[in-house]
């Protein structure tokens, strides 16, 4: 039993050793972790911007702020993390605005996916470096525990190293694939990285595949919260909701009641709801690399309406001022 015991402990001690050694080095190396430039911008710039977009992949590759400034004659920027929720939104405008001067819009991009407030994150682990800001982990740890706890944080940096936190973004030990191609890097402006992949047979298989989107009222609440911190702030907010593909919305076996919850909120708040999935560009694969996200050309085609819609917006709100 001595040896037994002998044993089990050395075996252990050993294992620990090289598995710390193993955690360490691939800390270092960077894998599991990347920098969130929208944070960044955040947290160090204090510039200003007449309009902002926050949202997730579908305001970074559809929302061309060199398209928007252009055509609106404003400054914009687009605050976006890939597949960030709720939490995340209402976190990156309070950020935004403890830092920089209050723009005269936030045009919110509306996913029917975003309203939970639990469970695992496509990308947990990215805002662990950036915790030891007051507000942010004041406005994230209240939903995931490992934003609360430090030994929570650290399994959590294990679970991703071993690609369980979501298989989505499951990863192995080569991040390059994560990476934008050279030609998208190219046309990377103010948060804005365009897809320039076109439809493919990936895409096409992922079409014949519906869904029951979950949701929870503290999701709403939270929309309701970036709702009051705008009317307090006397800052326009608008919702939008990005272009889609046709055939892919109708996938979504719960998409009217989510959107339903959305459009209640905004017309008993007096926010307006832009729904650019009804544009004629959704009726063609043409425009798309997948369902949910527009490739190059159909992302100019819809910042350019943005751009319309925003100037006319804002037209309209100056001559009101001036009267």
């Amino acid at each position: 039993m001595k040896k037994l015991l002998t044993y089990s402990l050395s075996v252990f001690i050993v294992s620990s050793v090289i598995g710390c050694f193993f955690y360490i080095k691939i800390m270092d190396s960077g894998v599991v972790q990347k920098k969130l430039t929208t944070l960044d911008y955040c947290i160090n710039s204090n510039e200003y911007n007449d309009v902002i977009f926050i949202g997730a992949s579908r305001v970074q590759s559809h929302i061309s702020p060199k398209i928007i400034d252009s055509i609106a004659g404003v400054k914009s920027y687009c605050l976006s993390i890939n597949a960030i929720g709720i939490v995340e939104a209402n976190m990156v405008l309070k950020k935004y605005l403890q830092n920089h001067p209050k723009p005269k819009a936030v045009f919110l991009n509306i996913d029917f996916n975003m309203f939970y407030t639990s469970g695992p994150l496509n990308n947990i682990t990215d805002f662990l470096p950036y915790l030891n800001d007051t507000l942010i982990h004041n406005s994230l740890s209240p939903y995931k525990l490992a934003y609360r706890n430090k030994w929570a944080a650290h399994y959590v940096l294990l679970q991703k190293l071993f690609a369980t936190t979501d298989k989505s973004k499951a990863i192995s030990f080569s991040v390059n694939t994560a990476e934008p191609l050279s030609s998208e890097s190219k046309l990377a402006y103010k948060g804005y990285v365009p897809r320039i992949s076109n439809w493919s047979q990936e895409a096409e298989a992922e079409l014949k595949n519906t869904a029951v989107v979950t949701y929870q009222q503290e999701g709403f609440d939270l929309l309701k919260n970036m709702v009051k911190i705008c009317k307090q702030n006397s800052i326009e907010l608008v919702l939008i909701y990005a272009p889609y593909l046709a055939q892919g919305k109708k996938n979504i076996l719960n998409y009217n009641e989510i959107i339903g919850k959305v459009k209640d909120i905004a017309s008993q708040n007096e926010v307006k709801y832009w729904d650019y999935s009804l544009m004629p560009i959704c009726q063609t694969k043409k425009y798309f690399f997948n369902a949910t996200h527009l490739n190059y050309d159909g992302s100019k085609i819809y910042s350019t309406q943005l751009a319309l819609d925003i100037k006319n917006m804002l037209a309209k709100s100056d001559s009101l001022n001036t009267h």
